[in-house]
C-alpha cells in the first residue's frame, strides 16, 4: 500500500507492505520453504527548492522464514532452518545545481540483525547448529560529487565516498 501527499515544495510518501508464503516446495533442493513472511515500511520525502533537491528516507525491513525437509516431503527425521532478518536505516540526499556545475552529497545508513540456525525436526538440543546467530552489521556511508559539463561532448564527475 502506498500513499502519497504534495507538499508545497515536494512530495511525501508512505510504503507499506507484507508478503506471506506457505509450503513453497523446491523439489530440486534439500529443503523446502515452510513459510517466509515480510513486513516493510518505508517514509520518503523528495522535494525541490530554490537551492537544489532534497531526498530523505527511512526505512525497516522484518523477513521471518522457516525452512525444513519433513514437512512437505516422506521423511520422518529431517532438519528446520529458521531465520530472521531485520533492516533499519536512512538515507538523505541533496543536490544543488550552480551553472554548469551540479554538487550532490548525502549519507545513508543501514542496522542489519540476522538470526539463523539449523535444528533436527526431533529439536534435540545437541542438534542445534550455529549457521549465522546474533549477526549484527552496520554500515553508514558519506558521499560528495562534483559534475561539470565541460561542453556538450563533454562532461566530468569527481566523487569522494566513505563507508563505515
Amino acid at each position: 500500500m502506498t500513499l502519497r501527499a504534495e507538499t508545497g515544495a515536494g512530495m511525501l510518501r508512505l510504503d507499506l507492505g507484507r508478503h506471506e508464503s506457505r509450503n513453497a516446495g523446491t523439489p530440486a533442493l534439500p529443503m523446502d520453504m515452510i513459510r517466509d513472511d515480510a513486513n516493510k515500511a518505508a517514509l520518503s520525502y523528495n522535494g525541490q527548492y530554490g537551492f537544489g533537491a532534497v531526498e530523505a528516507k527511512v526505512y525497516r525491513h522484518e523477513i521471518n522464514h522457516l525452512m525444513d525437509n519433513y514437512s512437505l516431503r516422506d521423511l520422518t527425521g529431517g532438519m528446520l532452518a529458521p531465520a530472521t532478518s531485520n533492516d533499519t536505516g536512512y538515507l538523505i540526499n541533496t543536490t544543488l545545481p550552480r551553472g554548469s556545475n551540479t554538487y550532490r552529497v548525502g549519507m545513508e545508513f543501514l542496522n542489519n540483525d540476522f538470526d539463523s540456525y539449523a535444528q533436527s525436526s526431533t529439536l534435540a538440543a545437541a542438534s542445534l547448529k550455529d549457521i549465522i546467530r546474533n549477526g549484527k552489521r552496520s554500515r553508514m556511508g558519506l558521499f560528495g560529487e562534483w559534475e561539470a559539463s565541460v561542453s556538450e561532448q563533454w562532461q566530468t564527475l569527481l566523487d569522494c565516498a566513505a563507508i563505515r
